[in-house]
């Protein structure tokens, strides 16, 4: 799941759970590209997809909020 927005004329990640580096994991791109492992191995696939789609449409205007108030701090 890949939460990606539109911030002053550029798209950024923002958000996203994968198993891309061989192990399931999330990014939070406002603190970090380094991604945090998640120790999910017991959870159906499935379950973990639909609780990471609901995490990304609860709260996508927070994260957005995060990492352009980080975006800002760092420019």
């Amino acid at each position: 799941m890949n939460y990606r927005a539109f911030i002053n004329k550029k798209w950024f990640e923002v958000y996203r759970v994968d198993n891309y580096h061989g192990y399931l994991h999330e990014q939070k791109f406002w603190r970090s590209p380094k991604p945090i492992p998640l120790d999910l191995k017991w959870i159906p696939l499935k379950m973990i997809v639909d609780k990471y789609i609901e995490d990304i449409i609860q709260n996508f205007k927070k994260y957005r909020g995060y990492f352009k108030n980080e975006s800002q701090r760092n420019h």
